[in-house]
């Protein structure tokens, strides 16, 4: 016989640890929680679930939490986070929890999750019921559900039927678009992969002059996208344009004009990137903006008789300093939601706003007075990029 069957070892069943009550009420003492919390079944799979057991309103910290021990790179001994101690530990290594910091930070889904100051804080960036499970993204949910589900299916080896908003929502628009454009759900998805390395090419074409020839010029790039979306359906419908990747695909874009100098371009790209997708809040929103704020500033940097303000009916510079202040304040606001008030990146934003404000002349942002020059400049703008109007800020 086989050590095999004379081995009469079989393991226990498997078992969720929320079946534990002295674990659970362990682990949640290892947390500084802001709203009551419990470990329960998950209602999404076999495991256990984090769930809050009252009302909790989007923005408001769920908790924070710092670790036993943090491991520092060996090649930076001096470094230690503020809520740490033992920075001149000899190992270089491990640095044990010596203090509870009182911080915090921001999200998406149900939460978000951000690392600061050694610490793990975790806050709602949507309305939470009471009993409601907490969950997050396993990856950057700005990708396109196609590829969303395939890097799940392909990387964490499991198939995403998950009721979120946003795949619901999503899964139903691109139905909707199929059936009333006689579309092809696998010729759309090719298209989106079509598109996404076509914006891979170009950034790699830039960081590389002379090595991608054939993806270097950003207008062609442009064109072959409008070719694409324009060429997917066979009704007269167009691509709509906060269909991911076509916003990920402008702020790309964007950026890699901005870095060659060419404002306009990476401006009106910038603009339809942010406003044209279904993002108006959370850190993802916080980041575009910033993109957007990053051209402004270059632009306010210009002399008046820069040949960009001779571009046709490019925008004067009064309209985009009114639409950048604008703009400035509301990023301001919505990075004290998303990541809290004493988030590093957070007071960084408040901090630039006040000395870039304080030089403007005029209304400033939060006036009534402000309000109505904001929306004159921006009708403008929208206007010149070729945005909507009701898709304005």
């Amino acid at each position: 016989s086989t050590d095999d069957e004379d081995d009469d070892y079989s393991p226990p069943p498997r078992q969720a640890f929320h079946t534990e009550p002295d674990l659970c009420r362990a682990m949640l003492k290892t947390i500084e929680a802001a709203v009551p919390l419990a470990i329960k079944s998950s209602t999404i799979s076999m495991g256990s679930g984090l769930f809050v057991t009252e009302p909790t309103e989007a923005g408001r910290e769920i908790y924070h939490s710092t670790p036993m021990v943090a491991c520092v790179d060996a090649g930076n001994p001096t470094f230690c986070h503020y809520c740490l101690d033992n920075s001149k530990d000899v190992s270089q290594f491990l640095r044990a929890r010596e203090t509870s910091s009182k911080a915090c930070t921001g999200c998406w889904v149900a939460r978000f999750c951000s690392k600061e100051g050694g610490e793990l804080r975790v806050r709602s960036l949507k309305d939470i019921a009471a009993g409601e499970e907490l969950s997050i993204c396993y990856i950057d949910p700005t990708i396109t559900l196609h590829h969303r589900r395939y890097i799940l299916k392909h990387e964490y080896f499991f198939d995403c039927s998950c009721k979120g908003v946003r795949c619901k929502s999503e899964e139903k628009h691109i139905s909707s678009l199929m059936k009333s454009n006689n579309g092809s759900l696998k010729s759309f998805t090719l298209a989106q992969d079509n598109i996404r390395r076509l914006v891979q090419s170009a950034r790699k074409a830039c960081e590389h002059p002379g090595a991608y020839p054939k993806f270097e010029d950003l207008a062609s790039i442009e064109t072959q996208i409008r070719t694409i979306t324009t060429g997917t359906f066979s009704a007269s419908k167009v691509w709509d344009g906060g269909l991911e990747p076509l916003p990920r695909a402008r702020l790309a874009l964007a950026g890699l004009y901005m870095n060659q100098g060419k404002l306009p371009s990476a401006l009106r790209l910038a603009l339809q990137g942010i406003l044209m997708s279904q993002w108006r809040s959370g850190p993802i929103w916080v980041n575009d903006v910033m993109d957007v704020l990053c051209v402004f500033i270059l632009i306010w940097s210009s002399e008046l008789d820069s040949p960009i303000f001779r571009v046709k009916n490019f925008p004067t510079m009064g309209d985009c300093c009114a639409v950048a202040a604008g703009y400035f304040y509301m990023v301001c606001k919505e990075s004290n939601k998303a990541f809290g008030g004493s988030a590093k990146l957070t007071e960084s934003l408040n901090d630039s706003f006040s000395g870039l404000i304080s030089k403007k002349p005029g209304a400033k942002p939060g006036s009534a007075e402000f309000a109505d020059e904001f929306n004159k400049a921006q009708a403008n703008m929208l206007a010149w990029a070729s945005i909507p109007k009701e898709m304005g800020i």
